[in-house]
């Protein structure tokens, strides 16, 4: 029976309550914000809602950014890492409070296109495969 309710309770925090194309900005400053001031490891249970959140962070700009090369709406270099990404993301939100109110993924969209544009040689075709943020 524990093993149940903790899988439930797990599934309840870590999947969005909203379709991933619904999670408002907000909701991503929250996430950011849990993210940014987790430091060091978890520890005890009050550790795992913001371990949780800040996965949630994480697999949410992830998410995002591997479509969006696809798309050719930003052209990082195969040097970026996740944890570069997560920053970009997170200091867009910080530098734009006015833009809260908009869909999650365009505030990504948005940090990654500002951070990494591309250039006109740069676009990926659509016949190319994109390439992933390792």
């Amino acid at each position: 029976m524990v093993k149940w309710c903790s899988a439930l309770l797990l599934l309840v925090l870590v999947l969005p309550q909203n379709a991933a194309g619904q999670v408002a900005g907000h909701e991503l400053v929250t996430l950011w914000r849990t993210y940014q001031n987790r430091r060091g490891p978890a520890t005890g249970s009050e550790a795992v809602i913001p371990m949780l959140d800040s996965a949630r962070y994480m697999y949410y700009v992830m998410g995002v950014a591997d479509t969006l090369p696809r798309e050719g709406l930003f052209c990082a270099e195969s040097t970026v890492i996740r944890r570069q990404v997560f920053e970009v993301v997170g200091k867009y939100l910080d530098a734009h409070p006015e833009q809260h109110h908009e869909p999650a993924w365009l505030l990504v969209a948005s940090a990654l296109k500002d951070a990494f544009p591309c250039k006109p040689t740069e676009s990926p075709q659509p016949s190319q495969p994109s390439r992933r943020i390792g």
